[in-house]
């Protein structure tokens, strides 16, 4: 089991690599493959450093914003709060339920909550 997932891991990660990094070209010998993905890379990550420096939005303020943007209009006029960090939401389907929400344990009582999902 364990060589199979190594396969796996190593087959998506040349695939990434090859699409990212290389863009699909398979022109290279070794070395201009070794100064391609030096390049590549270094602009890559510059990149992404850059972004992380002049932008910097903190995660948990983008999945608050994805969050808002699926409840439907008004559904947070609904919510009601119980005590510190517990709050009971509305089901989207079914206006006279209401589910469980603990924030501080980031818990849920809905069907997705019982999975995981938050």
């Amino acid at each position: 089991m364990r060589g199979h997932n190594t396969n796996k891991f190593v087959e998506a990660t040349i695939r990434v690599l090859k699409d990212t990094m290389l863009g699909r070209a398979d022109a290279f010998h070794v070395v201009a493959l070794v100064e391609a993905i030096a390049t590549v890379w270094q602009k890559l990550f510059e990149g992404r450093i850059l972004r992380q420096a002049y932008c910097h939005v903190a995660n948990h303020q983008l999945t608050y914003k994805r969050l808002l943007s699926r409840i439907p209009e008004g559904a947070a006029d609904n919510i009601k709060v119980f005590d510190n960090g517990l709050y009971g939401v509305p089901s989207a389907t079914n206006s006279t339920t209401y589910y469980e929400v603990s924030a501080d344990v980031g818990a849920c009582a809905c069907p997705a909550g019982i999975q995981g999902a938050f």
